[in-house]
């Protein structure tokens, strides 16, 4: 689900929620255009609480592991999961996010 997710980004098909739903929907073989409909308002900061749209995705896609996915995020992004505290930050890039946001979506799954 990484690499789909990251090069769905990397291509500037949708913004960082709508890739980690698009990479989740096709590890499913959900329609990927229902999915991506759902987050197209979550990016650049839009996302609930100001949110990272790709975490935001992860927690809207498993919102039982809320938790555990806020935990896994912050240990990558020095403890940050706004948009606009890691993007301010630049310790780590918006497909970087995705790329995280994926990752853990598929190792909660097993």
């Amino acid at each position: 689900m990484k690499k789909f997710a990251q090069h769905y980004h990397a291509n500037h098909l949708g913004n960082c929620a709508q890739s980690v739903g698009a990479a989740w929907a096709n590890a499913h073989k959900k329609d990927i255009n229902e999915v991506t409909q759902r987050f197209a308002a979550c990016g650049g900061g839009r996302a609930e609480g100001g949110l990272c749209g790709a975490v935001y995705a992860a927690i809207a896609i498993h919102p039982e592991q809320k938790d555990k996915i806020l935990e896994n995020f912050k240990a990558v992004t020095g403890g940050f999961v706004n948009c606009k505290d890691v993007r301010s930050l630049k310790m780590i890039s918006c497909n970087e996010c995705v790329g995280t946001a994926a990752e853990i979506v598929e190792r909660i799954e097993g």
